[in-house]
């Protein structure tokens, strides 16, 4: 399946599916039975929740109860896997810490298997939240990608890697940043 047919199959439709209802839930009056109604109708409509539930196919690399890998449709490289919540979560912020925990297990397991199976020289583990991060489909995951010296991935990774345009802070800033993550923890 092509990019373009993809996005007009799952994350178009996903998209506004996610709007359209979030200007319901985030009322005041917000009920645990609205929420229950949000989820089911996402789990319809979340390419990912499909591949999970079996309405849509995927080529699986590793399943249980909870957790989910397959290969990715656009691979940045071959081997490029998928890890999933099989319930819908959108990011990591409302994922349950032991799913979550769960799902970091699978990474790591299946990490080790792509790298040991497609003779990787390295592995990235990325995990994206919200559209400005570039999160893509609105269903926490993990992309595991298989690394390679020179790859088509090496440059734009070193130039995020390479925190161009910010400028090195002094060590009282990382204290002062860290003292106020920490009231938030």
């Amino acid at each position: 399946m092509n990019h373009n047919l993809f996005f007009k199959l799952f994350e178009k439709p996903m998209l506004q599916l996610t709007v359209k209802l979030n200007r319901k839930i985030l009322t005041p009056a917000r009920t645990r039975l609205n929420h229950r109604k949000w989820k089911k109708k996402m789990s319809e409509v979340c390419p990912f929740c499909r591949i999970a539930s079996g309405k849509a196919p995927a080529s699986i690399v590793y399943e249980d109860a909870t957790v989910l890998a397959f290969m990715d449709l656009n691979p940045a490289n071959v081997g490029h896997i998928l890890v999933v919540s099989k319930e819908h979560w959108e990011n990591i912020y409302e994922v349950p810490e032991k799913v979550l925990a769960e799902m970091i297990t699978v990474v790591k397991r299946v990490s080790a298997a792509v790298k040991k199976t497609i003779g990787a020289e390295g592995i990235s583990v990325l995990q994206l939240n919200g559209m400005v991060a570039g999160q893509s489909v609105m269903h926490i995951h993990f992309h595991v990608i298989p690394r390679f010296r020179g790859d088509s991935i090496s440059k734009a990774i070193g130039a995020m890697m390479g925190h161009q345009g910010v400028e090195k802070p002094e060590r009282r800033d990382l204290d002062e940043t860290a003292r106020k993550i920490r009231e938030n923890l």
